[in-house]
């Protein structure tokens, strides 16, 4: 903050960098899964992932992941810079961390071709839904769009958030 850089710029490095590793790690797993799930389809129920859902869901994937890297990323980063300290900084994270895996997981279990429009409107439960549906060709344009809508919502007031806290010096150099 004390070099003449745009505070705009180190927000947008500070999530970029956070963003990098979860990108490399989605493409990895896409195509890991892809390439195993042909070579060895047992490992995915007997299936073949690019066979059963298609390139075209498999795009659709990566996208709504990448989504969802960027808004984990700029809510590390309204975390980071409101914490004093890595530890607090990992103790802010955990009901993040905690809320996100447990709303991913418990939709795994319910019908990907059935979705309550509510549901849609949470971050995570939302993409979790529309990449089950993804993989099973069933896409609903209207879920689509309230998903999308809603997490770059989040997003932008992420990133409004890590400005406000930016320019306050009294947050960033609290003690």
């Amino acid at each position: 903050l004390s070099c003449s850089i745009p505070r705009r710029t180190i927000i947008a490095g500070k999530i970029i960098a956070a963003s990098i590793i979860g990108f490399f790690s989605v493409v990895s797993l896409i195509i890991g899964l892809a390439i195993f799930s042909q070579v060895s389809p047992g490992i995915t129920g007997g299936i073949s992932l690019p066979e059963f859902a298609g390139l075209k869901s498999l795009i659709l994937i990566t996208l709504m992941s990448f989504m969802n890297v960027v808004l984990f990323a700029s809510a590390g980063m309204v975390i980071g810079l409101y914490a004093k300290s890595v530890k607090e900084g990992g103790i802010l994270s955990l009901p993040i961390v905690i809320a996100s895996s447990a709303l991913a997981s418990g939709f795994i279990g319910g019908d990907p071709f059935k979705g309550e429009w509510m549901f849609f409107l949470i971050p995570v439960l939302n993409f979790s839904n529309l990449i089950r549906s993804a993989i099973f060709n069933h896409y609903d344009l209207l879920h689509s769009v309230i998903a999308f809508s809603v997490n770059l919502a989040w997003m932008l007031f992420f990133i409004a958030a890590g400005g406000y806290f930016i320019k306050r010096g009294d947050v960033v150099f609290r003690s």
